[in-house]
């Protein structure tokens, strides 16, 4: 079951959620395409970032959130720079733990970066899958791009009640879009991340109407509800 869902796709409320709490918005955001006709996405500006109250209790035997999972379908307008993915400091005064840098390789210093690397204006589904004193799994349109190393239980990647988005505290987060964030209290397996697929499978609600009747959705593949 997913714990939260944002799709971004009611330009009026961009930070409104499909499942869980609303957004908050430090700084600036516009509403932008999304990777598909009638899908849409926010771009996050300069300094700016989202916070997101999951609701996940403490897991994984800590005191924090040590097992789960997070979907966040991006695009980048430039590469060869730093931008920023997720934050756990609550008041965003470090560095992010997660970014791709100016080699457009996506990681951080203590799980190291990927080989892989990613193109400008290209929509890619990012899923990290974590769980504490165990691994950090970073996965790009379903395929494992990096093996991190694992953090110590209640380490780096234990989270907090809240979790920023795309904010980093020394301007280390180039303007990025996002079409689509989701969460789990679990870490999801590779079989898993795979059903996800890539960010033109909206996996979200791709009618913008506050209420949308079960006629007004249409099948998608994979299926949406496989993962909720």
């Amino acid at each position: 079951q997913r714990k939260g869902l944002w799709t971004f796709d009611n330009a009026n409320d961009m930070l409104a959620a499909e499942i869980g709490l609303p957004l908050t918005l430090t700084g600036t955001q516009e509403s932008v395409a999304g990777p598909d006709e009638g899908n849409l996405a926010t771009r996050i500006g300069l300094g700016s970032y989202l916070s997101m109250e999951h609701q996940i209790a403490a897991n994984g035997g800590g005191t924090y959130v040590n097992e789960f999972s997070l979907q966040i379908d991006f695009s980048v307008p430039e590469t060869n720079m730093w931008h920023a993915f997720i934050q756990t400091n609550v008041e965003n005064g470090n560095d992010a733990d997660l970014f791709t840098n100016t080699s457009n390789a996506i990681g951080v210093g203590d799980l190291g970066y990927s080989e892989n690397t990613i193109s400008a204006n290209t929509w890619y589904r990012l899923v990290i899958s974590v769980k504490n004193d165990n691994f950090f799994k970073i996965y790009m349109n379903g395929e494992l791009w990096l093996d991190g190393a694992g953090q110590p239980l209640d380490g780096r990647y234990g989270l907090d009640p809240f979790l920023i988005l795309f904010g980093d505290d020394d301007g280390d987060d180039a303007v990025i879009a996002c079409a689509e964030v989701a969460i789990w209290d679990v870490a999801l397996t590779s079989d898993e991340v795979a059903l996800l697929g890539d960010a033109s499978a909206n996996t979200g609600i791709a009618d913008p109407k506050p209420f949308a009747s079960a006629s007004d959705l249409g099948q998608n593949y994979p299926n949406p509800f496989s993962l909720q």
